[in-house]
């Protein structure tokens, strides 16, 4: 058995590191079982495990080859991380690409899984899955089959980065003095890397400017930038590690070290969450945790109980195919789940055998290859096109598919629907920056009409109707402002939602009070449209009240404090010469009764007639949001505003279908389409047009 396991040498005597293989072997099962939903909030952090042992294991490799042959040989490099990491890539891609055509929905997971494969084999899935999939915690995630290649790309940016930084700090440093010049480079970046780690943890304002949106990729979860300390971290352990240093580390020390990073890594496992700002400050736990196991492996023997855990047989075993278990385990999880939605047996039973697929891939592919001899040249190039090339050919035909809807009429009618961003979204008007003058020349339809204005504003619901509103400003001759932002409902207070920072809470409040401030202050008097999601006030995870600390949570405290706040609003726009109009939340699927395109597969809507419709009961809808509807109702009738109710219009006869006459009505569970949005805009148009301006 130990002939195929591979070893890590440390970075002084050379010897086999079987506890760095337990280390692989923890933080892979670590993130398998965080992600079949198992009861480990922090298994996630498996991953930074994995950043840190890179940088230790790929340092020390290097500084064994300067202290060997005086040199670095880059293409020899460049060439074993190929073996190494990307054959066995290359096959999970083309498989879970292959299957993801028939399993996963051409709206949106088909697309998304395709672009991920291409970016993975270019280094790039972390800025493709940033730019395309979303937040690592959010919904899309969970039907991205290759998400987790974001890690892979991130440590392949490292190793073409890192070495060339090794290479050029020996090339213009004296042989004596190049560990403390490295030391000084590395812990440089280290440096830089935190801190910006700790300003994307807290927030970045983010416009659609292309200079912002770079920004907020580089401090983000995705970003090799924020990563880079972690790999610091375990290259600075490597270069500080000295033959003189390891037999200077005595029993009480490395028993000290085995135990303390035993504890932080428990600790990172159960006080890290999807939650945390991360990475952070609070990555400082797996980071140290890491470092001090590997510390604690690192000196003479015995070694302490920990790191002989960690090197026993079984430990090493799983460490061994710790690269195969994570290329295969999340493909698993997510095709199958999407066979049999909502079955944690099913999950566990695919990550299961997933095991399988792993071994078969170390055991034909990964060990093979990598152990292979391969000359430079054609011999190279060839390996090369034939482990690249055809992961790229299945992604690219994946992606025309999938554009193509599957040459599907019912497939392009959903896309249609649910690929389509709205008019505000797209001229840049769901932002976090306020409503000001210039946002408003940007993001301004009919502006040559001489009508009085309409203004939209709100969160995603008020994204969504977007087209209804431009719709009715055309019917009616006006010309129509459009300023939402997601997840920040349009009301004066406080509304935090549980686990997460209060600078997310603070930014919206600044939004809202910036907006209200222009809208009263300097804004051609006009009509106020405001259209916020209604789950805010029924939620128990989500708190609103009038400081930044609310402590409301109950739906009859915060709808209190929201007719408060929403009166005190729309008495102060109407001072400044205003009409509001208050929307009414879209009728809701029940939880039981969920829509989601995700759901909808490929098959189901090539081959099933009605494939992914789905129909609620507008009486059942309104049950179940009658407590917010009758604040909205209550409140407009005291102020004397409008209120539009798109319930009735979507829902002829009582029931309301994903389907309506020659469109999609929705876009996801929530949110309504382009197609429905349009068609709601003679509704908009009849209560604005009874609005009058003072």
């Amino acid at each position: 058995m130990s002939t195929v396991m591979p070893t890590t040498p440390s970075p002084s005597a050379g010897v086999l590191r079987r506890d760095i293989q337990g280390l692989r072997a923890v933080a892979v099962v670590a993130v398998i079982v965080f992600h079949l939903g198992a009861p480990l909030p922090g298994g996630f952090v498996g991953v930074d495990i994995f950043f840190v042992v890179s940088g230790f294991v790929i340092t020390a490799m290097l500084m064994r080859e300067l202290d060997r042959t005086g040199r670095i040989d880059l293409r020899a490099f460049y060439i074993r991380r190929f073996k190494r990491l990307t054959p066995a890539l290359a096959l999970v891609i083309g498989v879970t690409v292959a299957v993801s055509l028939v399993l996963l929905s051409p709206l949106g997971p088909v697309q998304n899984a395709a672009a991920t494969g291409w970016g993975a084999i270019f280094l790039l899935a972390n800025l493709v899955i940033d730019r395309t999939t979303g937040g690592y915690f959010d919904k899309p995630a969970e039907s991205n089959p290759l998400l987790h290649t974001w890690s892979l790309s991130v440590e392949e940016q490292f190793y073409l980065v890192f070495p060339m930084a090794l290479a050029l700090v020996w090339r213009f440093s004296r042989p004596q003095s190049w560990r403390p010049a490295a030391i000084t480079v590395v812990a440089t970046l280290a440096v830089v890397s935190f801190i910006a780690a700790v300003m994307g943890s807290r927030g970045v304002d983010v416009s659609n400017s292309a200079v912002l949106s770079a920004l907020n990729f580089l401090l983000g979860f995705y970003s090799p930038l924020t990563r880079a300390f972690e790999f610091a971290a375990g290259a600075l352990l490597a270069l500080s590690l000295s033959a003189a240093s390891t037999e200077r580390l005595t029993a009480r020390t490395t028993t000290a070290a085995a135990w303390s990073g035993l504890a932080l890594l428990a600790g990172s496992f159960v006080a890290i969450s999807a939650d945390s700002p991360f990475p952070g400050v609070i990555t400082l736990l797996p980071v140290a945790a890491t470092l001090l196991l590997i510390l604690a492996g690192s000196g003479a023997t015995p070694a302490p109980i920990v790191t002989r855990l960690l090197a026993g047989s079984p430990a090493v075993y799983v460490g061994a195919l710790s690269y195969s278990l994570y290329l295969w385990h999340w493909p698993f999880i997510v095709l199958v789940g999407r066979l049999v939605p909502g079955s944690a047996t099913a999950r566990t039973l695919a990550a299961i055998v997933s095991v399988g697929a792993a071994y078969a891939s170390y055991r034909w592919v990964e060990q093979p290859i990598r152990t292979g001899r391969v000359r430079p040249g054609r011999p190279l190039a060839r390996l090369v096109a034939a482990t690249a090339l055809p992961p790229l050919l299945l992604s690219g035909i994946a992606l025309g598919v999938a554009r193509a809807g599957y040459w599907s009429p019912t497939v392009k009618e959903f896309q249609a629907a649910t690929l389509t961003p709205h008019v505000g979204e797209r001229a840049g008007g769901d932002t976090f920056l306020p409503l000001s003058r210039s946002l408003a020349r940007r993001c301004v339809w009919n502006g040559a009409q001489t009508g009085s204005p309409i203004y939209l504003v709100g969160d995603s619901n008020g994204n969504h109707f977007g087209e209804a509103v431009v719709g009715a400003a055309t019917i009616l001759g006006r010309p129509a402002v459009i300023s939402t932002t997601s997840n920040c409902p349009f009301i004066d207070g406080y509304l935090t939602r549980q686990g997460t920072d209060s600078t997310v809470a603070e930014r919206c409040h600044r939004h809202v009070t910036e907006s209200l401030r222009y809208l009263t202050e300097s804004a051609v008097p006009g009509v106020v449209v405001i259209a916020n999601a209604d789950h805010y006030w029924t939620s128990t995870t989500v708190a609103f009240g009038a400081t930044p600390a609310p402590a409301l949570s109950s739906t009859e405290k915060k709808l209190q404090q929201w007719r408060v706040a929403m009166s005190a609003m729309v008495t102060r726009l109407q001072r400044a010469g205003h009409q509001v109009a208050l929307v009414q939340a879209i009728p809701h699927w029940s939880q039981q009764n969920r829509w989601d395109p995700v759901d909808c597969s490929a098959a189901s809507l090539v081959l099933v007639r009605g494939g992914c419709d789905a129909t609620v009961s507008l009486v059942s809808s309104e049950q179940q949001d009658g407590a917010t509807r009758a604040a909205i109702a209550s409140l407009a009738e005291a102020a004397g505003v409008g209120v539009i109710d798109p319930g009735p219009t979507m829902c002829p006869s009582g029931t309301c279908s994903v389907r309506g006459p020659g469109f999609i009505r929705l876009s996801d569970s929530g949110h309504i389409s382009a197609p429905q949005s349009r068609a709601l805009a003679p509704l908009f148009a009849d209560v604005i047009g009874r609005s009058r301006t003072g």
